[in-house]
């Protein structure tokens, strides 16, 4: 079974990041409007969709817990795509935080390839329980309004491969983020 906290981890990268303790990405804090258009290959079988702790899902918000629960239970009938839009509040303090000081996993080892004001890409490698995934982030800037950004993940369990690509856009909404604290579905 591919390890879920590890997937879950790859979903939380999709709002905007800094770079790993280097060089923080030049945008504006405030709301943003992420676009995520992911495919997924390959996954587990659908028993071992069952088999993510309940407490795990538990401790998600509400809205990320429906996310995963629908994302694992496509890649439980063999991947597909997916279209998702959605608002996310960056904070000056989410900004000068390195990325994975907000995701801490002690499985994961993350390898900065680019750190520069308008780039950020690195690499990562997370073992856990003998499940490995391996992967590339890239996030680029094309100016303090506007991102895009990569992101593949390789994981391989017990004879099972799968792989997930994400491509992501992101742009500037406002420096108010209102009642927005973590993500939601835009209106209209």
């Amino acid at each position: 079974m591919l390890h879920r906290r590890n997937l879950a981890l790859l979903a939380a990268l999709t709002p905007l990041a800094t770079a790993l303790g280097g060089t923080p990405i030049g945008v504006k804090p405030g709301l943003w409007e992420m676009t995520v258009d992911r495919d997924t290959k390959g996954g587990p079988a659908a028993p071992a969709m069952a088999s993510m702790p309940p407490d795990a899902l538990d401790r998600l918000p509400p809205e990320m817990r429906a996310r995963i629960e629908a994302q694992m239970k496509q890649r439980a009938e063999g991947g597909g795509s997916g279209h998702e839009v959605y608002q996310h509040c960056i904070t000056q303090a989410d900004l000068d935080k390195p990325l994975f000081k907000q995701h801490d996993d002690p499985s994961c080892k993350m390898t900065p390839v680019t750190q520069t004001s308008s780039k950020m890409e690195y690499s990562f490698e997370c073992n856990h329980e003998g499940q490995r995934q391996t992967g590339r982030i890239s996030f680029s800037a094309s100016d303090s309004e506007h991102v895009s950004g990569t992101t593949v993940m390789n994981a391989q369990a017990a004879g099972r491969d799968m792989t997930v690509s994400m491509k992501i856009a992101g742009k500037w909404v406002g420096a108010s983020c209102g009642d927005i604290t973590t993500r939601k579905k835009p209106a209209g």
